[in-house]
């Protein structure tokens, strides 16, 4: 998964060293939102904050270490492309409430 998406990030910004704060800032800033929702969504299990702080952060953040390898993969040869994604703040609440939601219905867990 790790080579398909440094793979994906090189056909979206190109390659060559002036793609390598882009690439770190795509990569860097996808793993810490991840692991900040998950740190997040964690908060809502009863069991408190100790198995929060052993699994859900643990396994969110090692599960996505792949992504600091993608932000590093900087191909030597290639040239940067211009790849623009605008800010969509509608998109970015969406999320946000997504997020909530999910933490306040799967948050506490469920019990049948």
């Amino acid at each position: 998964m790790v080579r398909k998406g440094i793979a994906t990030l090189t056909e979206m910004i190109g390659g060559g060293a002036a793609t390598q704060g882009a690439r770190r800032r795509i990569a860097h800033g996808y793993y810490l939102a991840v692991g900040a929702a998950a740190a997040f969504v964690g908060l809502f299990n009863p069991v408190g904050i100790v198995i929060m702080l052993t699994s859900a952060i643990a396994s969110s953040f090692g599960g996505l270490a792949g992504m600091i390898s993608i932000g590093f993969a900087v191909p030597e040869t290639g040239t940067p492309r211009g790849f623009v994604i605008g800010r969509l703040w509608g998109v970015i609440a969406a999320g946000l409430i997504v997020t909530g939601v999910f933490a306040a219905v799967l948050g506490p867990t469920l019990r049948w």
